[in-house]
C-alpha cells in the first residue's frame, strides 16, 4: 500500500503543478488572444512612421555630409588665397612702402624732387586700388582715402602684423565663400532636412504614446509588446493543449491508481487525509520557492551609478534630432 500511496502522492503533486500551469498559460493565452488584433491593427502604422522617420535620419546626415565637404572646400580654398595674397603682399609692399617714405619726404628744398613725389604718388594710388578691401580692413580707412596718397602715405600698416593677416584671412574667407553661392542653399537645406527628421520623430513617438496609452487603458500586460505576437499565440495555445493533455494522462493514471486494491481497502478517511496532506506540502513548497525567488530578485546588488534602465518596448521617448 505504502508504494502505491508513494505512485499516487506524486501524481497528485503532478496533477497541482499541471493545473497550475495550465491557469497561467491560458492566461497567457487569452491576453495574446486579445493584443493580436490590436497589433495587427498598429504595427503598420508604426512601421511605417519608424520607416519614415530613419529616411529623415538620413536625408538629414547625406544633408551635413554635403554641407560638411562644401565648408572643407572652402575652407582650403580660403586658406590656399590667404597664403597667395600674403606672397603677393609681401613681394609689393616694399615697394609701396618706399613710395609712402618719399610722399612723406616731400619735394625737398626748391621742389627739386616734385617728379620723383608725383611718381611715388601714382605708384602708392595704383597699389591702394589693387589693395583696397584689405587695405579697409587693416587701417581703418574709407575708400576715397586710400586713393588719397598723402592720407595713406601717413596710414601704411606695418608688415607682418597680426591684424594685417587677420585681414588677408577675413577677405580669403569671404572671396572663398562667394565662390560658392550654394552655400547657402546647403545650409537651408541641412535646417530644412533636420526639421523633417524632428518633426518625423516627434510623429513617431506619438503614435507609440497613443498606443502604450491604449494597451494600459486596456489593462494589457507587457505582452502587448512582445515580439511577433501572432507566432506568439499559437505557441501559446500549443502549450495550453500539450498541458491540458498531460493533465488528462495524469488524472487518467491517478484514477488507475485509485482502483488498485491496495488503495481501496484504505478507509476513505485515510485516503482523503492523505490527499490533503500532499496538496498542502505542496503548497508549501510552492510557496516556499516563491519566498526565496522573490528573495533572490530583490536582494540589493552592486551600485551602477551611470546606468540607465530603459523600457523599450513601453515608451515612445527617444533622443530625437538635436541639432
Amino acid at each position: 500500500a505504502e508504494a502505491v500511496l508513494a505512485d499516487l502522492r506524486a501524481a497528485w503533486t503532478l496533477q497541482a503543478d499541471l493545473a497550475a500551469h495550465i491557469g497561467q498559460a491560458t492566461s497567457i493565452r487569452d491576453e495574446l488572444a486579445r493584443i493580436v488584433p490590436l497589433r495587427a491593427a498598429s504595427d503598420p502604422q508604426i512601421a511605417q512612421l519608424r520607416s519614415a522617420e530613419q529616411q529623415a535620419r538620413g536625408d538629414s546626415d547625406q544633408a551635413r555630409a554635403q554641407l560638411r565637404q562644401t565648408e572643407a572646400t572652402i575652407t582650403t580654398q580660403a586658406s590656399d588665397l590667404a597664403a597667395n595674397l600674403k606672397d603677393g603682399w609681401e613681394r609689393a609692399y616694399p615697394h609701396a612702402s618706399g613710395a609712402a617714405e618719399t610722399i612723406r619726404a616731400g619735394t625737398g628744398r626748391f621742389g627739386r624732387g616734385r617728379a620723383q613725389v608725383n611718381a611715388a604718388r601714382e605708384n602708392l594710388t595704383s597699389w591702394a586700388r589693387g589693395w583696397a578691401p584689405i587695405l579697409a580692413d587693416v587701417t581703418g580707412l574709407p575708400v576715397d582715402a586710400l586713393l588719397d596718397p598723402d592720407q595713406l602715405a601717413t596710414r601704411m600698416p606695418y608688415n607682418g602684423s597680426s591684424s594685417l593677416h587677420e585681414a588677408i584671412g577675413r577677405y580669403a574667407a569671404r572671396a572663398a565663400g562667394q565662390a560658392h553661392p550654394e552655400l547657402a542653399a546647403t545650409r537651408h537645406g541641412v535646417q530644412v532636412a533636420d526639421q523633417h527628421a524632428r518633426n518625423a520623430n516627434g510623429t513617431r513617438i506619438a503614435a507609440e504614446n497613443a498606443r502604450v496609452h491604449q494597451f494600459d487603458e486596456l489593462g494589457l500586460s507587457d505582452l502587448a509588446y512582445t515580439d511577433r505576437p501572432a507566432r506568439q499565440l499559437a505557441a501559446a495555445e500549443t502549450n495550453v493543449r500539450q498541458l491540458t493533455r498531460q493533465l488528462t494522462q495524469t488524472q487518467d493514471r491517478i484514477s488507475a491508481l485509485g482502483r488498485e486494491p491496495a488503495i481501496r481497502t484504505l478507509p476513505v478517511r485515510r485516503l482523503q487525509s492523505e490527499h490533503d496532506t500532499c496538496v498542502r506540502d505542496h503548497e508549501h513548497d510552492k510557496d516556499a520557492r516563491a519566498r526565496a525567488a522573490w528573495a533572490d530578485r530583490n536582494a540589493p546588488g552592486p551600485s551602477h551609478q551611470h546606468e540607465h534602465h530603459h523600457d523599450l518596448h513601453r515608451s515612445g521617448a527617444d533622443h530625437g534630432i538635436s541639432r
